[in-house]
C-alpha cells in the first residue's frame, strides 16, 4: 500500500479493523491516537486516507506521529514498508543525484494542488529524523515545486 499508494486498500484495511465497517475501523484508531496522545484535528473525517480536503493536520502532527510509529515495537517494519528516495515506489524519481537517495523513506500524498511527503531521513551524521512536507495551494504544475521539495530532502540527508 505504501508503495503504490492505493485509497481503496488503505479503505479495505479500515474497514477490516473494525469487523467490516469503516465506522468501526476508527475505534482502534482512535484508542491508538489517544495512547500517543496524536490529537488530529479532523477525527470525523470518516477515511482511511491520509490526505484529504478534510484533514486539516499540521506537518507538526504528522511528525509527531511518524515519531511515536518510529518509536514502537513496530517501526522497523513501518520503515521498512515506505518507499526509497530515488529507489522504489512513488519517491524513483525524488532527489536523484542528491544526498537524499537512499537515505530518505517516505509517503507521497497528492490532490488537486497539494503535495505531500512525510517520512524518514537517515542523516550522514548517523541521525534519523523525521519529517512532513506539505504544499498547498501551488500555482501551474508539480514540476514547479518538485526542486524545492527535493532540496529540502537532500539538505536533511546531509545533515
Amino acid at each position: 500500500m505504501n508503495h503504490k499508494s492505493v485509497n481503496l486498500l488503505a479503505e479495505a484495511i479500515l474497514k477490516r479493523a473494525g469487523g467490516g465497517s469503516t465506522k468501526g475501523g476508527w475505534k482502534p484508531r482512535k484508542r491508538y491516537f489517544k495512547s500517543i496522545r496524536f490529537l488530529p484535528v479532523a477525527l470525523s473525517c470518516m477515511t482511511a486516507r491520509a490526505l484529504s480536503r478534510s484533514n486539516l493536520d499540521s506537518p507538526h502532527q504528522m511528525v509527531h506521529f511518524l515519531k511515536a510509529a518510529d518509536a514502537s515495537k513496530h517501526g522497523e517494519v513501518f520503515r521498512s514498508s515506505l518507499p526509497v528516495a530515488g529507489q522504489s515506489g512513488k519517491l524513483k524519481s525524488m532527489a536523484r543525484g542528491t544526498a537524499a537517495v537512499g537515505r530518505v523513506r517516505g509517503k507521497s500524498g497528492t490532490i488537486d494542488r497539494v503535495k505531500c511527503y512525510a517520512g524518514f531521513v537517515d542523516a550522514r551524521s548517523g541521525n534519523r529524523f523525521a519529517f512532513a512536507i506539505m504544499v498547498n495551494n501551488y500555482v501551474g504544475k508539480y514540476s514547479s515545486v518538485k526542486p524545492g521539495i527535493e532540496q529540502v530532502m537532500a539538505r536533511m540527508a546531509e545533515l
